[in-house]
């Protein structure tokens, strides 16, 4: 069978089925979940505490508030905090906490209690002008780089070797026609030499040489 074959569609089979361009095609993309996973560490953090507590207290004088006290104190807080490119920390609580009692002296019955903190923490000296998280991002940032150029040359290479490949194909093929003509020129020489012996106007000595060029190109 003959498989004809175009320049380009040589070029798309290469590109289709090379295993290095296969694997370099992951390559700039596990670099920018690289970037992405670095920068990551600057995504705010979202943080929260839910509890409840039950306290029973047997009385234990007058002023016990009954014979027996129940408590139950529920809490819910919530906050987030978040690393901030400069090095810094800022962090954002919201505290909140409910009480019930059965304490004949509690004015209030259920208590509420919130409070809201925020702080901010920025190191004025360390970590100034680069620190561990900023670093893994810039090397991130140049490993995507180097992925990149080293796709585009494993593509540029494939690229050339394929194109060189084929037009040494066109060459074999063409030389190959070539040398096809050369035999059956020889050939039909060495048979009009054979005839001419035979007739007596060529000495078989000239048969001979026209045998030893048909050898060769055979």
């Amino acid at each position: 069978p003959v498989l004809q074959l175009t320049l380009e569609e040589a070029v798309r089979r290469a590109m289709d089925n090379n295993v290095d361009i296969a694997v370099q095609r992951y390559v700039p993309e596990d670099s920018e979940l690289a970037i992405k996973q670095a920068k990551g560490v600057y995504d705010p953090l979202l943080f929260s505490t839910l509890s409840k507590n039950s306290q029973t207290d047997p009385a234990r004088n007058a002023f016990s508030g009954g014979e027996k006290v129940d408590t139950d104190t529920t809490v819910f807080d919530f906050g987030a905090s978040q690393y901030i490119p400069t090095g810094g920390n800022l962090r954002l609580d919201f505290n909140n906490n409910k009480t019930d009692t059965n304490s004949v002296f509690s004015t209030f019955n259920p208590s509420f209690g919130s409070s809201l903190n925020a702080n901010l923490a920025q190191p004025l000296l360390r970590d100034f002008k680069i620190d561990l998280n900023r670093r893994q991002i810039i090397v991130a940032k140049k490993n995507r780089e180097n992925s990149d150029v080293d796709f585009r040359q494993t593509v540029v290479n494939t690229l050339a070797n394929v194109k060189n490949l084929y037009y040494d194909l066109l060459y074999s093929i063409d030389n190959l026609e070539a040398q096809r003509k050369s035999l059956a020129l020889a050939r039909k020489q060495l048979d009009e030499n054979q005839i001419k012996v035979r007739v007596g106007t060529m000495a078989p000595l000239d048969v001979v040489a026209a045998e030893s060029e048909v050898a060769s190109r055979e």
